[in-house]
């Protein structure tokens, strides 16, 4: 069963899309799970395998681009990550494909778009044969609540 992530501060946006998703896709019997950053993308992640994640690139604590950074070593191959972002220049597409996002997808979000996306993605994910491997982010978890904590 496929698990998608929702990384948004807007939970009205979370919400949106999370309902979205798991009506279109019940056929998939996708798994989604929501958090507000990019801090507790990392937590979730850390916890079990996502096969998806669908990252704002503007949240508090830990935005889009820290996330994607932070991740970039650890998912390589492994999830798939969409952008959700305001903000269609074409450097932040290019920032954020360089970081690891597979896709992008611009806001306001239409759900024709979203449902074309996600379509190929999880179809994707369903026709691999192999189980996507556990992410261990702890330690960069760990090491980004340190900083806050020490401002040395």
């Amino acid at each position: 069963m496929p698990h998608v992530l929702i990384a948004d501060d807007n939970s009205a946006t979370r919400f949106a899309l999370r309902r979205f998703i798991e009506e279109r896709f019940r056929d998939c019997r996708v798994s989604v799970s929501e958090c507000a950053n990019g801090h507790e993308a990392l937590v979730c992640i850390d916890k079990g395998p996502v096969d998806l994640l669908l990252l704002d690139l503007e949240m508090p604590v830990c935005g889009g681009f820290e996330t994607l950074a932070a991740l970039a070593s650890h998912v390589a191959g492994t999830m798939r990550i969409v952008i959700l972002t305001e903000d269609r220049r074409a450097e932040t597409v290019r920032r954020a494909i360089a970081l690891g996002a597979t896709d992008f997808i611009a806001k306001p979000i239409r759900p024709t778009v979203v449902f074309d996306r996600l379509s190929r993605i999880l179809t994707t994910i369903e026709a691999s044969a192999t189980e996507p491997v556990p992410v261990g982010v702890r330690t960069i978890v760990e090491g980004r609540a340190a900083e806050r904590r020490d401002p040395e």
